[in-house]
């Protein structure tokens, strides 16, 4: 599972905004949704698809529902991808972000889920049902059922992202846990010496600070 994110802010000192970083840059939630199988679900290797199916029909209620999810900075997080079968009451766990401001909207959504008509879907209320939900900023963890305060659910702020780029700048190393394979176009030099689009295996012992030196020159 995801963690929460580590509060390095109050450690370290104030971090000066790079140029390049967007200016309108949005606060998002970052949540991760707890539910449980009701049955056994079958599922191919990469499950983005099915949750990106299920989210579009969930939130075009309140988003436009001709833009796609990305336009829309509303994504899904597949922590379990390569899980390729859940029997019945296994746990399930999803990943979300989206802009803030579409929180309280969101949180409907979540109490609301369970009550919801059968989707067809092999991701869905006819095959899940959700039990709670964790926000990964603050770590606020809510079962379903509970009675949500309008404060429960904290943003993930530009300052909190550039302050965290800076620590990691500052690491010796540090791990990624990704939830689809990684795809980041190649340096002209490496693209030019290796033949390579994309970067490869070879990459990163090659150039062993290239990805926390460019987090803060191209986040």
């Amino acid at each position: 599972m995801n963690p929460s994110l580590p509060n390095h802010s109050h450690s370290q000192r104030p971090c000066k905004e790079h140029p390049d970083f967007p200016k309108a840059f949005p606060s998002l939630a970052l949540l991760e949704l707890h539910f449980r199988a009701t049955c056994a679900i079958k599922l191919p290797w990469y499950h983005g698809a099915l949750w990106n199916a299920l989210f579009r029909h969930l939130i075009r209620k309140f988003v436009d529902p001709v833009r796609p999810l990305s336009d829309l900075g509303f994504r899904v997080h597949p922590v379990e991808t390569g899980c390729l079968a859940y029997n019945q009451d296994d746990p399930v766990h999803l990943g979300l972000s989206f802009p803030f401001a579409l929180l309280p909207s969101v949180t409907q959504l979540i109490q609301g889920f369970n009550h919801l008509d059968n989707h067809s879907g092999r991701l869905g209320p006819a095959t899940l049902r959700m039990t709670g939900v964790r926000c990964l900023v603050n770590d606020c963890c809510l079962q379903v059922d509970d009675v949500f305060p309008a404060d429960w659910a904290a943003p993930l702020t530009k300052e909190m992202i550039q302050a965290q780029a800076e620590y990691l700048t500052q690491c010796q190393d540090f791990s990624l846990r990704l939830s689809a394979p990684l795809r980041l176009k190649a340096p002209l030099a490496w693209k030019k010496q290796t033949g390579y689009t994309y970067l490869d295996p070879a990459f990163f012992p090659a150039n062993p600070h290239a990805l926390s030196w460019n987090i803060l020159q191209t986040i």
